[in-house]
């Protein structure tokens, strides 16, 4: 923006700045209101999200496929290399293709640098207790090492048949699971790398995360999305608790490739009733919530877009409720149902829905912030 008396840039500087090439991965920082995005163009980005401002940026050697942060939040790794789930053209295999980064939060300098896989890591994640980190290769394998002796190769899980693309660890950090392009789901022991044959063994698990596609938690949403002629591409869990593996409650966020975002409990059913919204122009490539579960980010593949949504609690679910009876309770609190049911805006959705007893208001606001140049 120009000065009308003078010329001059009246504003300092570009109001943003933004991916070029497909984005690739978003993370959220675990203790401060800040996301990460990784993208193609070799870039990766680092947001506020009170401002939607960026925040800091580095340019690496190679397009960087995957993002994570460490849980104390101090550093945050990426995968390097051109996944081939984009529709863009790649850049050529270079030296660094394969190989990860370590880099410093603040600044985000390189802490540490390294090469096992040929193909790109195309998934990545630290374990909740930050000793293990795992990277997913579209070399069929997922590469486990510790993070507290200097990165060293704990090992190579080797059981897909197809690229790996999403990655769990347990909440004990015993255990790993992965899914692959195949449709496989594989298990694995997190401090060997050992193929964990005996699935009875890992019922009672509570995992730490929701993003494979095919666990027990998701079926629900996996086979409606197929039956629309879709895939399911991305999804995360919130508000999860500790009573079991699969316990109730908690909400799971999904994306797919036709570009629908959907909101349902946890775990999902094929029957079940679920909140629909669309914005991104392709696949979802992921989808996350915030440290707090304050908001949920979803970003699109091609169309270089994340888009911000706010989870908020109803102003109504305050000091009374627990006073209200059930009557009361259900003038302002309508079961979660199809994003048809409402009408609202074209720049905003609302849908109400009643989780462990509290009453949750999921917002969106389309803040295409990551477009075109």
């Amino acid at each position: 923006m120009l000065s009308v008396a003078d010329g001059s840039d009246a504003l300092g500087g570009p109001v943003t700045s933004s991916h070029f090439v497909s984005i690739s991965g978003v993370a959220c920082h675990p203790l401060k209101l800040e996301f990460a995005t990784s993208g193609g163009d070799c870039t990766v980005r680092a947001w506020d999200i009170i401002t939607r401002n960026l925040v800091r940026m580095v340019k690496l050697e190679a397009p960087i496929s995957c993002v994570t942060y460490h849980p104390n939040g101090e550093v945050l790794a990426v995968g390097l290399g051109c996944s081939n789930t984009t529709s863009e053209p790649c850049t050529p295999l270079n030296r660094n293709t394969g190989g990860f980064c370590v880099l410093n939060d603040t600044d985000f300098t390189i802490a540490f640098a390294a090469r096992d896989s040929t193909l790109a890591l195309v998934a990545c994640r630290f374990s909740p207790d930050g000793e293990i980190l795992a990277l997913a290769s579209e070399d069929c394998s997922t590469y486990l090492y510790a993070a507290a002796e200097e990165y060293e190769l704990i090992g190579q899980c080797r059981r897909h048949a197809a690229p790996v693309r999403h990655i769990d660890f347990s909440k004990d950090a015993r255990w790993l699971r992965s899914c692959c392009d195949g449709g496989q789901l594989h298990f694995f022991n997190a401090n060997s790398a050992q193929y964990q044959s005996n699935l009875s063994a890992l019922k009672d698990i509570r995992w730490a995360t929701e993003t494979c596609l095919f666990g027990f938690g998701v079926a629900g949403s996996y086979v409606a999305a197929k039956r629309d002629g879709a895939l399911l591409t991305a999804c995360s869990r919130a508000g999860g608790g500790d009573e079991g593996p699969e316990s109730g409650g908690g909400l799971l966020a999904t994306g797919d490739s036709y570009g629908r975002v959907r909101l349902t409990r946890f775990p999902s059913r094929e029957d079940a009733a679920q909140l629909e919204w669309r914005g991104h122009a392709g696949a979802v490539v992921s989808v996350t919530f915030n440290a707090d579960e304050t908001h949920l980010f979803t970003a699109g593949c091609d169309d270089k877009c994340v888009m911000q949504w706010g989870v908020l609690e109803d102003a109504r679910d305050s000091e009374n409720a627990d006073d209200q009876d059930e009557d009361e309770a259900a003038d302002y609190a309508p079961e979660l149902r199809d994003g048809e049911d409402f009408s609202c805006p074209l720049d905003r959705e609302i849908a109400v829905d009643v989780v462990n007893e509290r009453v949750f208001v999921a917002e969106l606001k389309v803040r295409s912030y990551l477009s075109y140049l």
